[in-house]
């Protein structure tokens, strides 16, 4: 007998509670959460999603926009901070920007 594997749902949540809730919510799926850092994830095969390499912010990311192969990631009041991807195995910080 062939135990059949569930879609995967990835949820991008920095609040515990709400993660959990939502993998009891979506239980049908096995739940990917993305967790405090920020990940580069290979999507190449969009039914097996992998980390491929991953670096710590200073404080969860509000918001992201990519300049590839820059990244620059909105850390509310602990900044701005610049991210190189170039290697995706090992994402790095460049330089970060303290709030005026």
């Amino acid at each position: 007998m062939m135990i059949e594997a569930k879609p995967k749902l990835l949820v991008i949540e920095d609040d515990a509670g709400l993660q959990a809730q939502l993998k009891w919510a979506y239980e049908d799926f096995e739940v990917i959460v993305a967790g405090d850092r920020l990940q580069v994830i290979d999507c190449s095969q969009w039914d097996q999603p992998r980390v491929t390499g991953e670096v710590v912010l200073p404080a969860p990311a509000q918001d992201l926009v990519l300049d590839w192969p820059l990244a620059y990631a909105a850390c509310g009041d602990a900044g701005l901070v610049e991210l190189d991807l170039a290697d995706a195995a090992a994402p790095r910080v460049m330089r970060r920007y303290d709030p005026v």
